[in-house]
């Protein structure tokens, strides 16, 4: 397994978090900080996913409120939108690059490669019965929006 051993569960969770907090500063200019509370149900979420596969496997689910997301497009775009493609599309590319560095980032850590797949978007929530065991780790944003990554522990090959 060639290093593996040395991304325990903290580890990874501690790689995973940081990739978001900066990537997400860097790419849409939003400032995220840990928080304990679930996204409110009564925000519109959206979500994107995307499978990990190589040496080891994971799923990366981020669920996140519209409005996150809509000011992160506009962020990135450096314009004004009401498109919901929009949207839809710089959410997508957002999320291609947080999982190209997180993977980049496990492999320099223990020389393990993965690929990720192409990330899907949809409006709402994934089914809770599917990300009941996945590890969870929640944001909110500097205008107090939320949104929440969430990931498999990791099954080494």
């Amino acid at each position: 397994m060639g290093g593996a051993d040395r991304l325990d569960e903290h580890a990874l969770e501690e790689l995973i978090h940081r990739t978001v907090v900066d990537i997400t500063r860097q790419i849409a200019k939003i400032d995220l900080r840990l928080c304990s509370q679930d996204p409110d149900p009564a925000n519109e979420l959206c979500t994107l996913h995307t499978t990990i596969d190589g040496d080891y496997h994971t799923e990366l689910v981020l669920h996140a409120d519209r409005a996150l997301l809509h000011r992160l497009t506009e962020n990135m775009m450096e314009a004004k939108t009401t498109d919901p493609e929009d949207m839809e599309e710089y959410s997508k590319e957002f999320f291609n690059v947080l999982c190209g560095h997180i993977v980049s980032e496990i492999f320099r850590r223990t020389k393990l490669p993965a690929r990720f797949h192409t990330p899907c978007f949809a409006y709402g929530d994934t089914d809770e019965e599917k990300a009941k065991d996945k590890i969870r780790i929640r944001y909110a944003s500097d205008q107090a929006e939320r949104a929440e990554l969430l990931h498999d522990k990791i099954a080494f090959e």
